[in-house]
């Protein structure tokens, strides 16, 4: 009996491995190793708007071995939204028009009145230049780690698209914010806890 308990559990994880592997089952994530492993992986995402960002010490599940991306709000010229965060993340996804697009990412917003995923559209390769349109969910804040998943549909047939992500609040109490897991692709994300970006820190094991 017991080694037929262990067939079954290696025939179990064949299966999950044949089947994120086989074709239109894998989703690939746009963000390089978006889990914050280190401080590193901030680099390359840029705040706009002399919002603060960098990496801390705040993982979505506790790992001392990661983190995640930091932002704080700065004063702003809108009197709509006196405290305000802009940053723009480091991948850029190809498209095809009316393709699906995926984004998918945990947040902790204490005190944040809105928190604004934006998929910014572009026509040239790399993101480059201005962007032709944009699509945004608002969300609200959290006092806890929350997952957001989000899609929509390129109908505006943009060739690349870039995530960025923006929160303000209405009145000029500041704000801190953190993200961590941070998926964009044109398939819904197979995994929440980092293969597919490529992490092994207090997840997956060799």
């Amino acid at each position: 009996m017991p080694r037929e308990r262990n067939v079954r559990k290696w025939l179990a994880v064949w299966s999950l491995a044949a089947a994120a592997s086989a074709p239109g089952a894998t989703a690939q994530n746009a963000i390089d190793n978006a889990e914050f492993d280190d401080a590193v992986e901030t680099e390359g995402w840029i705040p706009l708007n002399f919002s603060e960002w960098t990496y801390a010490p705040n993982d979505a599940d506790g790992c001392d071995l990661s983190g995640g991306g930091y932002g704080a709000s700065m004063a702003s010229l809108d009197p709509e939204r006196p405290r305000y965060f802009y940053v723009v993340s480091p991948g850029c996804l190809a498209l095809t028009p009316g393709q699906e697009m995926h984004i998918d990412l945990r947040y902790l917003a204490p005190g944040v009145e809105v928190v604004r995923p934006l998929l910014l559209m572009y026509s040239t390769p790399d993101c480059t230049g201005s962007t032709g349109g944009f699509y945004f969910w608002n969300l609200g804040g959290t006092t806890e780690w929350t997952r957001a998943s989000l899609s929509g549909t390129n109908s505006a047939n943009a060739a690349y698209v870039r995530l960025a992500i923006d929160a303000w609040n209405t009145t000029t109490t500041d704000f801190s914010l953190v993200f961590d897991r941070v998926y964009l692709g044109v398939a819904d994300r197979l995994f929440a806890d980092g293969f597919e970006g490529g992490t092994t820190a207090c997840r997956w094991s060799p």
